[in-house]
C-alpha cells in the first residue's frame, strides 16, 4: 500500500464493497450527498407523504361513492323488475278488459236488435206477406238480399222484363228506386238486376191492439203502493152517510138524461 499511495484509498474502497461482512474496514462513503439521496429510490419526502394521503382519501371517497352508486343500481334493478311484474300483469288485465269490453259491445248489439224485434215483433213477417202478394201481381221476379235500414228496409233482386221493375216499386211503400243494372249472363240472357228501398208496411189496428196487450207494463217510481196512514184507514172503516136531497135530485136529474 506504501508503493501505491495515490491508489490506496480506491482500492481500499473496492475491497471493502466487495467485502462488506469484514469489520477491519471501516464503512467510509465518499460520495457527495445530494448522489447518495438521488440514488436511492424509494424515499419520499414530505410532499410525497402529502400526496399519498390526497391519495388514500381520494381512494376512499372514490370507493365510497362506487358502493353508494351500486346500491343505487341494484335498487332501480329491484324497482324496474317489480314495475315490469305490475306490467305484465296489467297487459293481461288489459286483455281481459278488452275482451269483456267486446263482449259488452256484442251483448249492447244484441239488445238493440232485441229492442227492434220488441217495437215490432212481426215486421219481417209483415213484410214477406206484403212482398209475397207484390210478387204474385208482378211475376219473374227475384229477390237476391233484403237489408234492414233505419227508414225501412232495401231490397236487391233481378227481373226478366225491364218495365217489372217500377210495377213492383209501386207496390211498395215509399219506393225509392236507387238503380237499375242490365246484365248479360254467360248464356247470353239479358236480365235486370235493381235496387229499391221502402217503408216496412204499418201494422194494423188489430195487430196494434195485440202489441199494446204483450207490452210489458212500465215501472213508475210513483205508482208504487205506500202503506196506508191511520187516517186513511180510519176513513176507509167509517161507513158513508146516506145522499141528502141534492145528491138524490142530481141522480134523478142524470137518470132522466
Amino acid at each position: 500500500i506504501a508503493i501505491f499511495p495515490n491508489f490506496a484509498v480506491p482500492v481500499a474502497l473496492a475491497w471493502e464493497a466487495l467485502d462488506r461482512r469484514n469489520s477491519r474496514f471501516l464503512h467510509t462513503d465518499l460520495m457527495p450527498p445530494t448522489v447518495r439521496d438521488a440514488q436511492r429510490t424509494f424515499k419520499v419526502a414530505w410532499h410525497g407523504f402529502a400526496m399519498l394521503g390526497v391519495i388514500f382519501v381520494l381512494m376512499v371517497a372514490l370507493a365510497y361513492q362506487g358502493v353508494a352508486r351500486w346500491t343505487a343500481i341494484q335498487n332501480l334493478e329491484s324497482s324496474l323488475q317489480e314495475n315490469q311484474r305490475r306490467v305484465n300483469a296489467m297487459h293481461q288485465e288489459l286483455t281481459k278488459l278488452g275482451m269483456v269490453q267486446e263482449q259488452v259491445v256484442n251483448y249492447q248489439a244484441n239488445l238493440r236488435f232485441l229492442d227492434s224485434l220488441i217495437v215490432d215483433p212481426g215486421k219481417w213477417s209483415r213484410l214477406l206477406s206484403n212482398l209475397s202478394q207484390d210478387f204474385q201481381i208482378v211475376n219473374r221476379v227475384w229477390v237476391e238480399e233484403i237489408r234492414s235500414t233505419p227508414q225501412g228496409f232495401n231490397l236487391v233482386g233481378k227481373a226478366l222484363n225491364r218495365d217489372r221493375i217500377p210495377k213492383l216499386s209501386y207496390l211498395l211503400p215509399q219506393p225509392d228506386l236507387r238503380r237499375v243494372a242490365r246484365v248479360v249472363t254467360e248464356e247470353g240472357e239479358i236480365t235486370y238486376q235493381f235496387e229499391v228501398n221502402a217503408a216496412v208496411p204499418q201494422p194494423s189496428a188489430t195487430e196494434m191492439d195485440s202489441l199494446r196487450r204483450a207490452a210489458p207494463p212500465v215501472f213508475r217510481p210513483e205508482t208504487v203502493a205506500t202503506a196506508p196512514s191511520p187516517a186513511s184507514e180510519a176513513a176507509l172503516k167509517t161507513p158513508a152517510p146516506p145522499p141528502g136531497p141534492t145528491a138524490q135530485a142530481g141522480a134523478v136529474s142524470a137518470s132522466q138524461d
